[in-house]
């Protein structure tokens, strides 16, 4: 939405402030020794004045949004990491096996608590929010009723975080070389 509001602004603004170059692009040039009429010049003008107006709204709706979404998903980590403590994991269930003892249960924390750059897959770079298949996923299962999924997702230490057991839709992505050593010794 933020692309396509810029380019309203820019054609909006080309229009108001040279509506004759506007003109020569788009009839002018196949017409030899003609001019636009003055009716055209107010017309683009005021076109290229209400483009250029629905460009900048479009641009402060884009902008409100990412806003929203990049608070939201920090509430949502922040959450995540606040639940992610010894005491609270009740149960570890791995790919539709068994759950997981106590040891894996402080080495998952560990872990982690370890991840520094972790990108809301909502409104990540393009490369986090590409399409992914998941090689495996377990739900974390907290006593107060929280429930977290992780999703490997290429095999090679790139995961996703998920609330509830939606490994479809992950809320974040991040790589974790330790987490990829957690999976190989107690999932897999």
């Amino acid at each position: 939405m933020i692309a396509i509001a810029v380019v309203l602004v820019i054609v909006g603004i080309g229009h108001l402030v040279a509506p004759r170059v506007s003109w020569w692009l788009s009839l002018g040039w196949r017409i030899q020794d003609a001019s636009p009429s003055q009716v055209y010049l107010v017309v683009a003008r005021a076109g290229g004045a209400i483009l250029a107006v629905v460009g900048v709204v479009l641009f402060m709706i884009g902008v409100s949004q990412v806003t929203q979404q990049s608070a939201h998903a920090t509430q949502v980590w922040k959450k995540f990491e606040s639940e992610m403590t010894v005491k609270n994991i009740q149960s570890i269930q791995g790919s539709g096996t068994r759950s997981l003892p106590v040891g894996a249960v402080s080495s998952l924390v560990k872990d982690l608590h370890a991840i520094k750059t972790p990108v809301s897959y909502s409104t990540g770079n393009s490369s986090a929010t590409q399409s992914f298949s998941a090689q495996s996923s377990w739900v974390i299962q907290c006593h107060d009723g929280y429930k977290a999924s992780i999703i490997d997702i290429n095999g090679s230490g790139k995961f996703g975080m998920a609330i509830g057991t939606n490994w479809l839709a992950p809320a974040y992505v991040f790589q974790s070389s330790g987490l990829t050593h957690w999976e190989q010794q107690w999932i897999k």
